[in-house]
This record gives structure tokens, sequence and C-alpha cells, in this order.
């Protein structure tokens, strides 16, 4: 907060000049955004997710397909969050997380449409 706080002058005058720290004020403002997809790589609907969420610009947003088994344990090692996510019903299903903070994991790619748009 200081550091970009004592940005505000400076960025007001001299914007050209400080391009990458206006970018992290940004990317402060906007939040970190998640997107778990776990599925088999090789699914329609998989790739369905996939398709939604390349439609919405989201230039601070992370979006992982996660293959569940094995793949999914090796990942889950680097990150804990990703061990907890599955399949529901054996389906794909996609976790929207903003600031590590899931939304209710949807089977339906228009339900995940819908959680971009807010």
């Amino acid at each position: 907060d200081r550091t970009l706080g004592a940005l505000g002058e400076r960025a007001s005058t001299l914007g050209r000049s400080i391009p990458m720290m206006l970018a992290a004020l940004s990317a402060y403002h906007a939040g970190v955004q998640q997107l778990v997809i776990v599925g088999p790589k090789a699914q329609e609907r998989t790739r369905q997710f996939a398709r939604v969420a390349a439609q919405v610009y989201r230039p601070f947003a992370v979006t992982v397909i996660v293959e569940p088994g094995d793949p999914q344990q090796r990942l889950a090692r680097l990150s804990p969050a990703v061990g907890g996510m599955r399949m529901i019903g054996d389906r794909p299903t996609a976790y929207l997380c903003r600031d590590f903070v899931c939304e209710a994991p949807t089977t339906d790619p228009e339900v995940l449409a819908a959680q971009l748009r807010h």
C-alpha cells in the first residue's frame, strides 16, 4: 500500500516513465484469480471449459487443466489445494477462485461463463 501510494503523484505526471509500476498497481487492484479445470485433457467437456476461459480477458488469472490421478497428485505436492479438487459425478469440473477463495465448483461450462463475468 505504501509503495503504490507513494507512486500517486508521480503517476499523474510521469505515467509513461513508470509502466511496470503501473502494471503492478493494476494487478494489485485486480487481485489474483485461479481457474482449475479437473478432467481428462482429451475429453470434450474439459476442452469446452478451456474455450470458455479463453473467451474472457483475464490478464491476472492463472488457468490450469489438471489431469486426474497421478498427474494431479504430483501437482498437489506443489499446490496442496489442487489435491482436494475432484471431478463431480465423473464429469470434468471447474473451480474458479479469487485470492485463493473458491466459488462452488461446476460441471457446466455455461455456469463457469457466468462466474467469469462477475
